[in-house]
């Protein structure tokens, strides 16, 4: 599960391999998907016409969050989110559960069912 991600744009694909190898997808993925993927024309470019997605593409669907020119611009962008979130001095417990909130779909598919009670110190 992903925070955030940043692609490289002359070298990053984005594609769901299993798709293209003819694999179903079992109903806990989609419910991810579903929950993750909030565009539908993302969603459709990644599993019903399984696309290989370059940086620029993904970043218009929002499926990523920045595409760089170069590694090196790639992880000078890390490090700067990085270095943000430290500043907010979360607590990680809470961060969790936050994060297990936000994708209720999947986890009831999976029969996750401990009830998360946050107290937000973001």
């Amino acid at each position: 599960m992903r925070v955030t991600l940043l692609f490289i744009s002359d070298k990053c694909v984005l594609y769901m391999s299993e798709l293209g190898m003819g694999l179903p997808l079992l109903d806990y993925y989609i419910a991810i998907i579903r929950s993750k993927v909030g565009f539908v024309a993302a969603r459709q470019a990644l599993v019903l016409k399984a696309s290989k997605l370059k940086a620029v593409e993904a970043l218009g669907l929002g499926l990523i969050d920045s595409a760089h020119a170069n590694a090196e611009e790639t992880v000078k962008a890390t490090v700067h989110i990085a270095k943000t979130l430290a500043k907010q001095q979360w607590d990680s417990t809470n961060y969790a559960d936050l994060r297990k909130l936000l994708l209720l779909d999947g986890c009831a598919v999976l029969k996750l069912t401990k009830t998360v009670v946050v107290h937000s110190c973001l």
